[in-house]
């Protein structure tokens, strides 16, 4: 595999939701995180009970506004990457 199907992969991997392996298309709901980092789609988000993160269960999962840098690089990469 090349470098930059290489690259392309970890970006896919770095972005898409854990829950619904879904990068969000640009103009999407916002992204929640809780104090850990981990982060899933506002989607999904809005799916789990109580909002407790599917990744660690810790219920500090808080919805970030379109601004934060994760929404503003899917919309940035979304024309150029090869998965989307």
């Amino acid at each position: 595999m090349n470098n930059a199907l290489l690259l392309a992969e970890r970006i896919k991997r770095a972005l898409e939701c854990p829950i619904c392996f879904e990068i969000p298309v640009p103009g999407d709901e916002s992204w929640a995180d809780c104090d850990n980092g981990h982060a899933v789609c506002g989607r999904c988000y809005h799916r789990t009970p109580g909002g407790a993160c599917s990744v660690c269960r810790e219920d500090t999962m808080m919805l970030l506004s379109r601004s934060q840098p994760r929404i503003e690089i899917v919309e940035a990469l979304y024309d150029y990457l090869p998965f989307t």
